[in-house]
C-alpha cells in the first residue's frame, strides 16, 4: 500500500467530524447526570438537539467546524483546498477545520473548550486517554448524539455495527461519541523469522517450551552466516514483554483484570504475574532477551533487523519488515521473512490470545458550542453514504490522486499523490475494505507487499483479543482517586525491571506490590469496580 495506508497502520489512525443544526444551541449534559460519574447518566439534555427539518428544507448559516489533529503533515498537502472545494460542491455543505498539532493536542483542545470556541465535532483520538469521551463530559463540553444521528445520519447508522457503539455510550445507552474503525487492530501480534526456524529444521513454535528451544538454537547457531555469535533471539520492543505475554500467563489483555469476586483490580495484583516476571528473568539471564530493550528506539530495532540479527520481537508487527528489505538488498540469497508467532497452546491461564487494539473506539464528540449540528452530521453521513464520496474524502480526486485498476475492484495511487492529498478531510477513521474500494498491492514493492501478507497471516492464523473492559469510560474526576499521582505505576515499573534483571527476589516484588496497592491500587480498584458495575448488568 502507499504511504497513507502504511502510515495508518503504524500509528493508531485519527480524524475528526463536525456537527451542526439550523438553530444555534448552547447548554450541557443534564444536571441530573453527575459530571463525576458519567456512567450513571440516564437523562439526555435538550442542548444541541437539532430541529426536525427535512433535507429539502435544510439551511446552513455557518460552515460546520471540525476539530482535527495535525499529523504527518496531512494538513499541509498541496491539493487540500481543491479536495475541500470538491467535497463542498458535491455535498452542498460548507465546512471548516481547526487543525491542532498532535504534540499538544489535549492542551490546545482544552483551551478551545475553555474559551467557548464555536466547534461542532471534536476528535478525541490523541492523548493518554484516547477515546474516553467521559473526560469531556466532565467538563460539560459535549452533548448527546442520539437525536442528531437518528435524524441526519441514516447511512452512517446503517454502516456502523451495534457492537461498535459500546465505547461510545454510557451504561444507560446514551450516545456521546461516534466510533472509528481500525484498519488493522491486531498489530501487536508477536513476530518470528520463519525462515530461521525452517533452517533449524523446526516447525513453527506452538508452546512456550518450543519457543524457548528456538531461542536457544538461535543463540548458539550462526544463522546470519557472518561468523559472529550476534543473533538476538527476542527483542521486547517498547518494553512489550509484559503486554504481549500477559494474556498467556494471566488470561487478560489491558491494565485491569476482573477478580472472581467482581472486583476490577490493577494487573500487577494477579496471582500469575510473578511467574511471568520469572520467565522474563530466565530469558534475560540466558541471553534470549535483548539486554538493552528498555532503552531501544524504533530506529535501533530497524537497524538490528537490517543487520540480520533479530529472530523474534514483540512491539508493532511490521517493525522487522523494513529491516528484511535491507537484508535482502544486501544479500540476494537471503530469505529473511516474518510471520506471526502462533497462539501458544500451553498457556497456564488457559487463554493464549495475543493482545490487540479494539476494532472500534470512540473518536468524535459533539461540542456544546455547536451551531451547525445538522450540517456537520449530514456531511459526516454524506462522506460514508457511497463509495465515490468515501474515495474523495479519503484518497482525493479520481484522475488526479488515484484511479481505479482495470478490474475496478481496487485502485492505484497516481504519481505525486502523497504530496497532494492524504485523508485530511476524512473526519472519521473508518477503514473497511469489504465496503469501500481497497488499494492495489504491488507485489514488486517488497515492504508494502510483505506488510499486506503479514496482516493476512495474522488475520487468518492467530487469535487476538482487546482489553476486556476497553469500552468502559473510567474517570477519576470527583472520586477518591482524583488526586492520586502515578507514583504506584512508577514503583511497579521499576520493580518489574528489577525482577527481570535479577535484582529483586519474590519478597522484594511482593513488598512493591503491597505498597502500590495500599497507596494507590486499592483506591483505584474501588472506583473502577463502581464504574464497571452498571455495564456488567
Amino acid at each position: 500500500m502507499k504511504r497513507f495506508v502504511s502510515l495508518a497502520l503504524s500509528a493508531a489512525m485519527l480524524a475528526s467530524v463536525c456537527g451542526c443544526s439550523s438553530t444555534a444551541s448552547s447548554g450541557s449534559p443534564s444536571s441530573s447526570a453527575s459530571p463525576a460519574n458519567p456512567l450513571s447518566s440516564s437523562t439526555q439534555s435538550g442542548a444541541n438537539t437539532p430541529s426536525d427539518v427535512p433535507a429539502s428544507e435544510f439551511k446552513q448559516e455557518n460552515p460546520a467546524v471540525f476539530v482535527v489533529r495535525g499529523i504527518s503533515n496531512k494538513e499541509s498537502k498541496t491539493d487540500n483546498s481543491l479536495v475541500k472545494e470538491e467535497i463542498e460542491k458535491r455535498s452542498g455543505i460548507r465546512f471548516d477545520t481547526i487543525v491542532v498539532p498532535e504534540s499538544n493536542y489535549n492542551e490546545k483542545v482544552n483551551a478551545l473548550i475553555a474559551s467557548s470556541e464555536t466547534m461542532d465535532y471534536i476528535n478525541i483520538t490523541p492523548g493518554p486517554v484516547a477515546g474516553n469521551w467521559a473526560k469531556m463530559f466532565e467538563k460539560k463540553a459535549i452533548a448527546p448524539l442520539d437525536d442528531a444521528l437518528e435524524k441526519y445520519a441514516p447511512d452512517l447508522m446503517a454502516m456502523i455495527p451495534e457492537d461498535a457503539w459500546l465505547s461510545c455510550r454510557n451504561a444507560e445507552g446514551v450516545t456521546y461519541a461516534v466510533p472509528r474503525h481500525e484498519l488493522f487492530p491486531k498489530g501487536h501480534t508477536p513476530m518470528i523469522r520463519d525462515d530461521w526456524y525452517e533452517e533449524l529444521g523446526m516447525p513453527a513454535p506452538k508452546t512456550l517450551a518450543e519457543l524457548e528451544t528456538f531461542f536457544e538454537k538461535v543463540k548458539t547457531t550462526d544463522l546470519n552466516g557472518n561468523g559472529v555469535a550476534d543473533e538476538i533471539p527476542y527483542i521486547p520492543a517498547y518494553d512489550s514483554y509484559i503486554t504481549a505475554f500477559r494474556p498467556y500467563f494471566c488470561g487478560f489483555s489491558g491494565d485491569h483484570y476482573l477478580d472472581t469476586d467482581g472486583t476490577v483490580k490493577p494487573w500487577y495484583m494477579h496471582e500469575n504475574v510473578y511467574d511471568m516476571l520469572l520467565k522474563g528473568q530466565e530469558w534475560y539471564a540466558k541471553g534470549y532477551m535483548y539486554p538493552e530493550y528498555l532503552t531501544l528506539t524504533y530506529e535501533q530495532l530497524v537497524d538490528l533487523a537490517s543487520a540480520d540479527r533479530v529472530a523474534s520481537f514483540t512491539g508493532w508487527y511490521n517493525d522487522g519488515i523494513r529491516g528484511s528489505k535491507v537484508t535482502r538488498d544486501n544479500n540476494p540469497n537471503s530469505r529473511s521473512h516474518w510471520l506471526p508467532i502462533a497462539n501458544l497452546t500451553d498457556a497456564p491461564s488457559g487463554d493464549s490470545a495475543w493482545r490487540q487494539n479494539p476494532d472500534y473506539m470512540a473518536e468524535l464528540v459533539l461540542s456544546v458550542t455547536s451551531k451547525e449540528t445538522e450540517a456537520a452530521t449530514r456531511l459526516l453521513n454524506w462522506m460514508f453514504a457511497d463509495n465515490e464520496n468515501y474515495m474523495l474524502v479519503t484518497y482525493g480526486m479520481e484522475g488526479k490522486h488515484w484511479e481505479y485498476s482495470d478490474d475496478k475492484k481496487s485502485f492505484v495511487y497516481l504519481p505525486g499523490a502523497d504530496d497532494g492529498y492524504q485523508a485530511h478531510y476524512q473526519m472519521l477513521d473508518w477503514f473497511d475494505y469489504s465496503r469501500y474500494t481497497p488499494p492495489l498491492i504491488d507485489s514488486e514493492d517488497f515492504v508494502k507487499f510483505e506488510m499486506s501478507e503479514a496482516r493476512r497471516h495474522i488475520n487468518e492464523d492467530v487469535v487476538c483479543a482487546p482489553a476486556w473492559d476497553y469500552y468502559i469510560p473510567y474517570s477519576m474526576t470527583g472520586t477518591p482517586a482524583e488526586m492520586l499521582t502515578n507514583d504506584a505505576e512508577t514503583l511497579i515499573n521499576e520493580a518489574v525491571s528489577k525482577v527481570i534483571y535479577g535484582q529483586y527476589t519474590q519478597a522484594d516484588w511482593q513488598k512493591a506490590v503491597e505498597q502500590a496497592w495500599e497507596t494507590d491500587g486499592k483506591i483505584r480498584s474501588q472506583v473502577w469496580t463502581e464504574q464497571y458495575a452498571p455495564y456488567a448488568k
